[in-house]
């Protein structure tokens, strides 16, 4: 069949689909140009890509990747196709989001006291080049890490924990921790780094030659349009089938969706608006996957205003949000009422927590006993970024919430605008989402009372008014006998906030939430090794939390994919990570 039957059959089926779509969906617009369009870009891009289209599995993603380099990589798509390309010691890639082995072979406390682990490295995995993974790669990626000259964004956290790393042996590594950490597992999820190749050229990839040992290697990169690669013989676990993965980038969504019903993309996860769901399950020659994910969507409050700080109005918000009725008309019930951070499948989760069904009524009794009875009761912001179903979702809440007096002002920002506005404090009230909470010491970053954007007190509300600078570092971990050892601490941290050098913390408390009893058992979570008791201590962690509402629990967002009638043996992961692409096959 010549190239130019086939691109007239995939043009006439598209349009074929797209009527349907159409008929159902603001999809119609400009649908003509959109097709031509799509249709002749990917076949200008295809004679661009490597072997044959039976050997090629096209993903299409929004937004290109920033980075490969597991190092560096901190948004989502990043990540995702880094993984691909780069193993880790530990990964959590499975069904129960549980740490399993993966370079390593096994991980052994070197004393009982927990303080130093012995890593032993998996048999014959070896680099994209062919060369060995030794001890010295390992020890090179956790050391380049927390080096200050290469600035990785990981590296204040993995230097307030691992003390140092050795190598003992061509296969064996240790970890000395600062203390020990019932962290540490999950702290292995990152991907390793080849010293060979880094070394030689200040710790940097070169350009195009990203040289890892996972599943795939990296073929190449085609500016923000694409990227593709290839897949790894050598790999050391179970082979992947496909022998290219191609990433495409769409930045529009209409596009996206014209290029997978035109037969020239096979998968499309996460990608899709929700409202369109309906009706594209309907076409002939697509499929739509859909599983639970961890992914976690919340409404954020900033307790420096002085109305949002007070208890009894972020209840009335929270049974003022009907979101069963968001999740079933925006989402068309691909998602799951959240009562708190983590999913149901997460080994911590804890389901018998306070919960706030949508009850109007109530809302306005808790609003009129806190004295807000005015017309409107009171005015606040909420952003969101400008994604569209963000968009969507804050207009939804701000017309349910203005049914009970509250005036809400909807704000969408670029994406890049509204996470400066959030990291630095600037909102009233924000939808945010953690697209992957593994581990549950999350907690600790989001609510812990000294990972605030600023320590320094202000005005407006009583967790404003907080000096934060002052509070002792291990203030939460003194018994009463010890309060003469947490005077000298706070002395100590009275002196570091005008001469001494400030420690470094995470700024992921942007409520400015603080409650010493959640700081006690947070502190206590992160260094409890017993998974038992660190279950009890989380399942406290996410009772207090949902009493004291520093943040409204919305839901678990599905993870949602498209595929090809002729794609098989698709799956997802909780998580939503690419790694199932190495089971997935495409039918000529």
């Amino acid at each position: 069949m010549s190239s130019r039957t086939s691109v007239r059959q995939r043009s006439s089926a598209g349009h074929l689909a797209i009527r349907s779509v159409a008929a159902g969906s603001s999809l119609a617009r400009d649908v003509a140009l959109l097709l031509v369009v799509g249709l002749l870009s990917s076949c200008v891009a295809d004679r661009r890509v490597p072997g044959s289209r039976a050997e090629r599995l096209v993903v299409l993603i929004g937004n290109a990747p920033k980075t490969l380099d597991p190092r560096y990589t901190l948004d989502t798509k990043s990540m995702n196709i880094s993984r691909l390309v780069f193993s880790n010691l530990v990964t959590v890639d499975n069904q129960r989001v549980e740490p399993r082995l993966d370079l390593a072979q096994s991980i052994r406390p070197e004393t009982p006291a927990r303080a130093s682990y012995l890593v032993r490295l998996r048999r014959g995995a070896r680099w994209h080049d062919g060369r060995p993974v030794t001890a010295d790669d390992v020890v090179y990626t956790y050391r380049s890490i927390v080096d200050p000259r290469l600035a990785s964004p990981y590296g204040n956290h993995y230097k307030s924990k691992i003390a140092s790393v050795e190598r003992v042996a061509d296969d064996l590594v240790r970890f000395r921790l600062v203390r020990p950490y019932a962290t540490f597992i999950t702290d292995l999820v990152m991907g390793i780094v080849p010293r060979h190749v880094l070394e030689p050229h200040g710790g940097r990839f070169p350009i195009g030659r990203y040289i890892g040992s996972g599943p795939y290697r990296y073929r190449f990169r085609d500016g923000e349009r694409k990227v593709v690669l290839e897949r790894n013989d050598d790999y050391f676990g179970r082979r992947a089938k496909m022998r290219y993965l191609v990433f495409r980038v769409i930045p529009d969504e209409n596009t996206r969706l014209l290029a997978l019903l035109g037969g020239t993309a096979d998968v499309m996860q996460n990608e899709i608006n929700p409202l369109l769901l309906d009706v594209l399950r309907r076409q002939p020659g697509l499929r739509l996957v859909s599983s639970p994910s961890i992914a976690y969507t919340y409404l954020l409050f900033n307790l420096r205003h002085p109305i949002l700080a007070r208890l009894e109005v972020r209840r009335a918000i929270a049974y003022g949000i009907d979101r069963r009725w968001i999740v079933r008309n925006k989402y068309k019930g691909h998602a799951r009422l959240a009562s708190g951070m983590l999913a149901p499948i997460h080994w911590a989760y804890n389901g018998k927590v306070e919960r706030y069904p949508y009850h109007p009524e109530l809302s306005r009794r808790l609003l009129d006993r806190a004295g807000l009875r005015g017309r409107p009761r009171f005015r606040v912001r909420l952003l969101s970024s400008n994604n569209r179903v963000r968009r969507m979702v804050i207009n939804d809440i701000a017309y349910q919430l203005r049914k009970i007096g509250i005036e809400v002002e909807p704000v969408s920002l670029e994406v890049g605008t509204f996470l400066h506005d959030v990291r630095h404090g600037n909102f009233e009230m924000a939808v945010l989402q953690q697209p992957e909470p593994v581990e549950p010491d999350l907690y600790h970053w989001m609510f812990y009372s000294l990972n605030t954007p600023s320590r320094e007190p202000g005005r407006g509300s009583s967790y404003a008014g907080y000096d934060r600078r002052f509070f002792a570092s291990r203030f939460e971990e003194q018994s009463p006998p010890s309060r003469r050892r947490a005077l000298l601490d706070g002395l100590g941290a009275w002196f570091t906030a005008f001469w001494g050098r400030p420690i470094l913390r995470p700024k992921g408390n942007r409520t400015y939430y603080l409650s010493p009893r959640v700081d006690q058992l947070l502190t206590a979570g992160r260094y409890e090794l017993n998974r038992e008791r660190r279950r009890t201590i989380y399942a406290e962690v996410q009772r207090q939390l949902a009493l004291d509402l520093p943040v409204v629990s919305l839901w678990h967002e599905d993870n949602v994919a498209l595929v090809r009638r002729e794609v098989r043996s698709f799956w997802m992961l909780p998580t939503g990570r690419y790694t199932p692409l190495c089971d997935t096959i495409r039918r000529p």
